[in-house]
């Protein structure tokens, strides 16, 4: 694990300046998708269906979860995951979405570049960065998102996107500004609202 995986003040600026482009552009968004430590690694394919029906293959997924592992971690965070979160984890313990989907457009027009899930309790590699270690860092340590949310996807830049506790609520947490923006009511519609460079970019 390592803490600088996270954004910290002037990141942005920095990611600008070394890499001569503007964060946030499709060229941003290529470059964070490119990293060596993402290259090279077997996708482990595993099968989620959610509750409209709609099926993703979710690849690069980490060891699957039991009923223990997710008591111990609702434990942790000091909250009860909701049915819908539960069943996302069991199916497929984080990693990424299929086909390339890897941009979320909101409702006004913002773009967001969604690099990985983060997994429960299991790393995916040597370096991987779980929930519990997002949780402990982020939350508890350096207070860079408030006590009621938890951290369950990072973006290209290293910025959470959160659920907060006792509800399925999706935020995206900019811990530059410490502004944290709404982005949908449940996870299956955060999921579903993922698409492609081409399909955002279009």
């Amino acid at each position: 694990m390592h803490i600088d995986s996270f954004s910290h003040k002037s990141s942005v600026p920095q990611f600008e300046q070394h890499f001569g482009v503007k964060y946030g552009t499709k060229e941003a968004v290529s470059i964070s998708r490119n990293k060596p430590w993402l290259k090279g690694r077997s996708p482990k394919p595993c099968s989620l269906k959610l509750k409209s029906g709609m099926e993703f293959l979710t690849v690069n997924t980490s060891h699957p979860l039991n009923d223990e592992d997710v008591k111990k971690f609702e434990k942790f965070v000091g909250t009860v995951l909701s049915s819908g979160v539960r069943a996302f984890y069991m199916k497929g313990n984080g990693g990424k979405l299929p086909d390339e989907r890897c941009m979320y457009v909101s409702s006004d027009g913002r773009e967001f570049d969604i690099k990985n899930f983060l997994p429960i309790s299991y790393p995916r590699f040597d370096g991987d960065m779980t929930v519990e270690q997002a949780y402990e860092i982020l939350v508890e340590n350096k207070y860079l998102v408030p006590r009621d949310y938890i951290p369950i996807v990072i973006d290209g830049g290293g910025f959470p996107f959160c659920l907060r506790k006792g509800s399925e609520d999706v935020f995206f947490a900019n811990i530059e500004s410490g502004e944290l923006i709404f982005i949908e009511k449940d996870l299956e519609t955060f999921v579903t609202g993922v698409i492609t460079e081409d399909e955002a970019w279009a």
